[in-house]
């Protein structure tokens, strides 16, 4: 690692904590001020956190299963998002704890041994929080991409079963009697991206290039990280739609509760951003095979997806609630603070890969 970019790593490092020391300061006022508004918002921050590291995840284990040029450049920062899974997790268990519980369907359970009870959901939680923590730990000791061979397709299946169950959890059961096969795959789709795109752009930042390009500069980025995005973001748009379109031609109240909540006190308003800067500007610039070879462009489109999944996690999560200024003012607070203390774990986890590579 360069000496340039030892500097850029430590002066990010340390406006990373900056902020979210006063954000953290900030967020511990409005609670004060507005004590209901903390369900919502710790939601909102903590699963807006969890994307991309949980995208480095799925991605890290899809090289260990493919190998692959874009895996040996994106690796150090892929590994770095990895590492904080189980515990950006093991924040998000107090959740089941909050004064908001009433408003999912935890609170329909008639029995401890019912799906959504809370002991059972507690349970769960749990054991998702070990099997973060075991396969994380067999990524981090493993060897070459192919060393196991059984650790990636493996850790996959494991991964993305877990994660269907954990979507229906904790995101899904905001809506009392809403249930939809296809909405946990496109929430963990919508985490894929989160993943590829930070770890692209903070690949862009800190002056990584793909091996065997020619030259060392940042634009001899290639053509992998682009088309990685571009693939995950189209799926992603794909199964969005999906589902929106069955729900829609089906027009049972039961399943359209969840559009029809989420449609309303300008949220459709997000909805349609969401179909620009997630769909269409992305999908038109990244068809460019100029565009991709640009660190600038590419840097830029990477930092819209990011944004766009913050959007896309908010009209998830908050519509379920009473959204009001306070409400907003706390979760932005709160991402802030939360955002920027595991970035600063995520960077300097990605200085000692960077060092040790």
């Amino acid at each position: 690692m360069t000496a340039a970019a030892q500097v850029r790593f430590a002066r990010a490092e340390r406006i990373a904590l900056i902020g979210a020391i006063a954000a953290a300061l900030l967020a511990a006022l409005l609670i004060w001020h507005s004590p209901q508004a903390l369900a919502p918002a710790y939601r909102f921050a903590v699963f807006a956190c969890f994307g991309p590291p949980v995208g480095s995840l799925l991605f890290l284990l899809i090289y260990k299963t493919t190998g692959g040029q874009w895996g040996e450049t994106l690796r150090p920062f892929l590994s770095a998002g990895m590492r904080l899974v189980p515990w950006i997790w093991l924040i998000a268990i107090p959740l089941l704890f909050s004064a908001a519980r009433e408003q999912t369907s935890i609170a329909g359970a008639s029995s401890w041994i019912d799906y959504f009870s809370l002991p059972m959901v507690a349970t769960r939680a749990g054991f998702y929080a070990l099997i973060f923590f075991i396969v994380t730990g067999l990524v981090r000791r493993s060897g070459p991409p192919a060393s196991p061979p059984w650790l990636g397709p493996g850790g996959l299946i494991v991964t993305v079963f877990m994660l269907h169950l954990l979507a229906q959890d904790w995101i899904a059961s905001l809506q009392p009697h809403w249930f939809s096969t296809a909405f946990p795959i496109v929430w963990i789709t919508g985490q894929a991206v989160s993943g590829v795109a930070g770890a692209t752009l903070a690949a862009i930042i800190f002056g990584r290039h793909l091996p065997g390009e020619k030259g060392s500069s940042r634009r001899a980025l290639g053509l992998d990280w682009g088309n990685l995005m571009l693939a995950a973001t189209m799926f992603w748009c794909y199964v969005a739609f999906a589902q929106f379109l069955i729900i829609w031609a089906g027009n049972m109240p039961a399943e359209t509760s969840w559009y029809v909540q989420r449609s309303r006190g300008g949220w459709l308003g997000v909805v349609i951003v969401l179909g620009v800067v997630h769909f269409a500007i992305p999908l038109l610039v990244l068809l460019s095979r100029e565009v991709k070879r640009s660190s600038r462009m590419l840097g830029g489109i990477a930092a819209l997806l990011l944004g766009a999944q913050l959007l896309y996690i908010a009209w998830l999560i908050l519509p379920a609630f009473s959204f009001n200024g306070p409400t907003a003012a706390l979760s932005l607070a709160l991402l802030v603070a939360l955002g920027g203390f595991f970035l600063n774990r995520y960077l300097a986890g990605a200085r000692r890969q960077l060092e040790v590579a």
